[in-house]
């Protein structure tokens, strides 16, 4: 798996953990028709859920990288997707 792949992966394996549990132990987060989350669904932007979002992948980062790559992924996520709704 190439690095790129591996942040990528990293991502999504916390974000389904993280909404999961959400789900689980706070409250029921909107899914799709098949069951699964829709990161750009309602309810899961902008708001409390999409901040815990954010700081558990950063985290995950921290952890498996450094807090300067965390840091520089946060940046460069959010450079990236400037001007969309629910990045990250």
């Amino acid at each position: 798996m190439n690095n790129l792949t591996k942040i990528y992966t990293l991502k999504n394996e916390a974000q389904t953990q993280l909404y999961e549990w959400f789900d689980k132990e706070v409250r029921p987060l909107t899914k799709k028709a098949n069951g699964s989350f829709d990161p750009y669904g309602e309810g899961l932007v902008d708001n409390d859920v999409d901040a815990l979002r954010h700081a558990f992948i950063s985290g995950v980062y921290t952890i498996e990288y450094n807090a300067e790559t965390a840091d520089l992924l946060g940046r460069l996520n959010e450079f990236r997707d400037a001007g969309k709704v629910g990045s990250l």
